[in-house]
């Protein structure tokens, strides 16, 4: 887990070191006129709520509020639900920073993640003995990576957001079924799917 949020820190850096804004940033303002204050929609205004169904990473459906600081420097927390026919249930929580490149909620963004993933299910199988047995799957993964992103904003507030991403994986399953599970393999399939991260929402910002 040090050696995850090592290189989490080190990515970070990597983010704000990269904008040719950054300097500008650290000396504390945004490019805007002082002769004529611009209208809130170009400003970029602080705040954005956003919720999407079906690709918010593997969320069915999923929420997310972002707070921009300065114009530049944003703070976002998702959270996303995965119901299982089954009835079991897959939650996902995250965290990440943007950096925007346009001093406003309507910009380019590179961003860094983090994300956790649970998923708990239960089902039956068919025993050697004869009848049947429950299964109880369980898979938790951890994620961290890199991210692009664009956000168009309209000026009545209402927008779309896109990001596309991907990273490393850590997952575990357990398992209780009598069927022969190659785990190793399971959580190797986990790790290469589960790295995707993954926007496509409708948002409000203001």
């Amino acid at each position: 887990m040090r050696k995850h949020l090592t290189l989490v820190a080190l990515a970070l850096l990597c983010v704000m070191a990269a904008s040719p804004v950054y300097s500008q940033m650290t000396s504390g303002g945004q490019a805007e006129t002082a002769s004529s204050p611009a209208p809130a929609s170009s400003q970029g205004p602080g705040y954005q709520m956003a919720a999407s169904a079906g690709m918010m990473g593997f969320s069915a459906y999923g929420a997310n509020f972002e707070y921009l600081m300065k114009g530049y420097h944003g703070v976002v927390g998702e959270f996303g639900l995965l119901p299982l026919k089954n009835g079991g249930m897959g939650i996902q929580a995250g965290a990440a920073y943007r950096l925007h490149f346009s001093g406003k909620m309507e910009s380019y963004f590179l961003g860094v993640f983090v994300r956790y993933f649970s998923l708990s299910s239960k089902s039956t199988e068919n025993l050697a003995s004869g009848g049947t047995g429950e299964v109880k799957y369980d898979l938790t993964a951890v994620s961290y990576g890199l991210n692009l992103g664009k956000r168009w904003v309209l000026p009545f507030g209402v927008g779309f957001t896109a990001r596309l991403g991907y990273g490393p994986t850590s997952s575990t399953v357990k398992y209780t079924g009598q069927a022969p599970l190659d785990k190793a393999f399971a959580e190797a399939i986990y790790n290469l799917i589960l790295g995707l991260d993954a926007e496509l929402s409708l948002c409000y910002a203001f």
